[in-house]
């Protein structure tokens, strides 16, 4: 496959954020945009928002693999006039349409009165963000197709890894068809490629532990960032891990910012200015409470799949990564 970004020499490549959600991606999207004069575009393909993320959402892709539609609507999400309430504004449009219930779930309407004004929030201070001509894009949905994106697209990507711990802790917390993981382990194993593709530890998992909650999220976790990590690498994405951004790590941040090919790295006001995702007062330097969080039979389900699968990437009792695959420096992209 021709990679469309190099065939145009006056253009720079596509900026793709990738992790699985809960991750902190939309920490360093926002606190990247600030810093670089980039137009945030969150999570566009997102299945509830567009008939592309529907069908591609979640979907294994190889380097060489052909997806017209999915580049051609890919280039109007990171180069053309691509505008979306969901990438634009976060805010749902589905989840804005009164109903009867409101009137008597007095929850409802009040996380319905919610909805409207972060609206109304996300549009006054996002106006300024959305004429800025360069973007990076947040993908939470797309880690299998990684290596098509950096090879057949030609996209600068990097892969934001977080201990599966917190991811866990916080998709189990938050709910709601958001964060079902034994419905998304359902969407990953009814995947032709991936089905043909996933190893035996897997899916031993998938069909002795994936209805429990806290296993189905955790092999999710294994699904979107250890199966394929040899593919990531080879691919030219490097992966960055969320604990060393956090303290500070230069290395990690130097990498990230060279590996999306830019210069500014965010001040400490932006890094500590509140996630989009999260609560009003999250402070990085506290993120790492997720442990205390979790309950011990759940943190037993995720040691269980982390283990069954032979993940290299992290350890429960361990809050730091164990395998730096960031240090294996910047791939070209």
């Amino acid at each position: 496959m021709i990679n469309m970004w190099r065939a145009v020499p006056d253009r720079a490549p596509p900026r793709i954020l990738a992790g699985s959600g809960r991750s902190g991606t939309t920490w360093i999207l926002d606190a990247l945009a600030e810093a670089n004069e980039l137009r945030p575009v969150f999570e566009p393909l997102h299945p509830s928002t567009s008939a592309i993320g529907r069908t591609w959402a979640g979907r294994w892709l190889d380097a060489d693999d052909e997806v017209p539609e999915l580049a051609a609507w890919l280039e109007q999400v990171c180069h053309g006039a691509f505008r979306q309430w969901w990438a634009d504004y976060r805010v749902r449009t589905d989840r804005l349409r009164p109903s009867t219930a409101l009137l008597r779930d007095r929850v409802a309407a009040i996380e319905f009165a919610r909805r409207w004004r972060k609206l109304w929030r996300q549009r006054r201070t996002g106006r300024k963000r959305l004429r800025r001509p360069e973007r990076l894009v947040k993908l939470i949905r797309a880690n299998l197709m990684l290596p098509w994106l950096a090879r057949g697209f030609g996209a600068r990507c990097v892969l934001l890894v977080r201990h599966p711990g917190a991811v866990v802790e916080s998709q189990l917390r938050l709910g709601g068809d958001d964060w079902a993981p034994v419905d998304q382990l359902g969407r990953y194993l009814a995947d032709p490629v991936l089905g043909e593709r996933l190893p035996p530890a897997y899916r031993a998992v998938a069909s002795e532990l994936a209805n429990q909650p806290a296993s189905a999220a955790a092999l999710n976790w294994c699904i979107e960032n250890e199966l394929r990590a040899a593919d990531y690498v080879s691919a030219g994405v490097p992966y960055v891990h969320y604990e060393h951004l956090q303290a500070g790590d230069e290395g990690a941040w130097s990498l990230l910012l060279a590996s999306l090919g830019l210069d500014q790295r965010p001040v400490i006001e932006d890094l500590r200015r509140p996630s989009q995702q999260a609560a009003v007062r999250w402070d990085p330097a506290t993120s790492g409470d997720w442990s205390a969080r979790l309950d011990s039979a759940t943190a037993a389900r995720i040691d269980e799949v982390l283990q069954a699968v032979h993940a290299r990437l992290y350890r429960m009792r361990d809050p730091v990564p164990l395998l730096a695959l960031a240090r294996s420096g910047p791939g070209t992209v």
